[in-house]
């Protein structure tokens, strides 16, 4: 055979078996693959409302809360109230009082705004002072519409807690809640008299209050129920004293790491003249059943109660 020939047919078989390909090759810069190493889950992107519908969605396992926990406190936070009035045009709606401090009283004096331009002239709003030891403080947000009435919602909207008496254990005292101006029901200051540096203090929650000696312990609690809103259900916040001082505990929902916020919920409730705790959780989603589980208060703790 004549060896050009044999040199083609080599060159021939070469190519061929370096699989030569004469197609156009798939382009992968239009294929939108993310760069995602092993080892690396997968991210499932998930809008709010998604999330939202997922969490009340889940139900909860009963079985699996906690016999014994313990709640976290933390000192709470305040905001001072300054003396000082805004400067707009007010018309006096009416006083209420809050009772006294080392026999001087302190009085919660609520106003109209009637520039409607101003802040705090809605409908739904007005602007609240407290009086106190010769100063008068302004309140750092609108207070409720609800405060313009003199019936017992007045009393709701601005009511007093000194069941807390002046002594050597109590350095601050929470002597009143104002609700303000929100979309919804029991959005409240709290006005705080620090002993330690005779001054007025506020923090804010969301419910309605009572201070009850949870535990027979004969030291006070601070109990904040909030009666949910939107897609959160009741729940339950407890604040305690320590040497004198204020601390704010995570809210029972988390302490007990229950999920689906929209459907089950915690509640303060009198039993035989004691105050529990009842969690009302969502066992099943398709037929809508409930189971409840009661917890004491103990010395900082939550028992189940059998």
């Amino acid at each position: 055979m004549d060896k050009t020939l044999l040199y083609f047919i080599l060159i021939v078989l070469i190519m061929s078996g370096c699989g030569v390909n004469n197609e156009t090759p798939t382009s992968t810069n239009n294929i939108n693959v993310p760069f995602k190493k092993s080892w690396e889950p997968e991210i499932t992107q998930t809008s709010e409302d998604e999330k939202l519908n997922q969490l009340s969605r889940e139900e909860t396992n009963i079985s699996q809360l906690p016999h014994v926990v313990k709640i976290s406190f933390t000192p709470l936070e305040f905001e001072p109230l300054v003396p000082e009035v805004m400067k707009v045009s007010l018309e006096p709606i009416q006083s209420v009082p809050l009772g006294s401090i080392k026999n001087k009283s302190i009085t919660l004096h609520v106003y109209d705004v009637t520039d409607q331009n101003s802040i705090c002239s809605a409908s739904y709003q007005t602007v609240s002072l407290i009086e106190f030891d010769g100063k008068i403080y302004q309140l750092p947000d609108c207070t409720s519409t609800i405060l313009r009435k003199d019936d017992t919602e007045v009393e709701n909207a601005a009511h007093r807690l000194q069941q807390l008496q002046i002594n050597e254990n109590q350095k601050q005292i929470i002597v009143a809640g104002v609700e303000l101006a929100a979309n919804g029901p029991g959005r409240t200051l709290y006005i705080v008299y620090d002993l330690n540096v005779n001054e007025l203090l506020s923090f804010e929650d969301w419910g309605k209050s009572l201070v009850i000696d949870l535990d027979n312990s004969g030291d006070l609690e601070f109990v904040n129920q909030s009666p949910g809103l939107h897609m959160q259900s009741p729940n339950v916040t407890v604040y305690r004293w320590v040497n004198g001082k204020i601390e704010k505990g995570m809210d029972l929902k988390r302490v007990l790491e229950i999920t689906n916020h929209s459907q089950n919920e915690v509640l303060l409730v009198s039993n035989d003249q004691n105050f529990i705790f009842e969690v009302n959780l969502l066992t099943d989603m398709e037929t809508q059943t409930y189971e409840s589980i009661r917890y004491k208060f103990e010395s900082g703790n939550l028992r189940k109660i059998k």
